[in-house]
């Protein structure tokens, strides 16, 4: 007879420490217990278009558009385009829905969905969310969120990625 005694106690001291392992994995957030990146950049809107599709003035179908540099620490690193549909209007509130793509000098690209509500005639909502659903390069297989406050005529962006 083995050390376990009994095939019974050796299954029931494996899956012990399966689920031992799991649990650890699970504790530490399935990354290797990796810390999330954050990402800090502004960014600086070069163009910015609307394509009035719907009824005249802001309607359901409306497309804004919108390009730019990205900056860190004040250097030029890559630009950006976003470009927001309106999937609701209510005479006073906008909801769009939007996807972003930003990209750096080495080619490493982040891919962005919203949702987002503006106010009409109340300018840029002071803070808006955006999902990361993917990237490139240094950033394959990314997943987060990234949330933009608008302070002082600048777009601050704070990207979290989920390692």
């Amino acid at each position: 007879m083995s050390r376990f005694r009994s095939p019974t106690r050796f299954v029931l001291l494996v899956c012990a420490a399966t689920i031992l392992a799991l649990s650890a994995v699970g504790c530490s957030g399935g990354g290797g217990g990796a810390a999330d990146r954050t990402l800090r950049f502004t960014t600086r809107n070069d163009q910015r278009s609307t394509l009035d599709l719907g009824e005249v003035g802001p309607s359901q179908h409306d497309v804004l558009t919108v390009e730019g540099e990205l900056f860190e620490d004040g250097n030029s690193v890559g630009r950006f385009d976003i470009s927001y549909t309106t999937t609701d209007f209510d005479g006073v509130r906008e909801r769009k829905v939007g996807i972003a793509v930003l990209e750096w000098r080495d080619g490493s690209k982040l891919v962005l969905e919203s949702v987002n509500n503006f106010d009409v005639g109340a300018g840029v909502p002071a803070t808006t969310e955006h999902v990361i659903v993917g990237g490139t390069k240094d950033h394959l297989g990314a997943e987060g969120v990234c949330e933009v406050a608008f302070v002082a005529g600048t777009f601050e962006w704070t990207c979290t990625i989920l390692e």
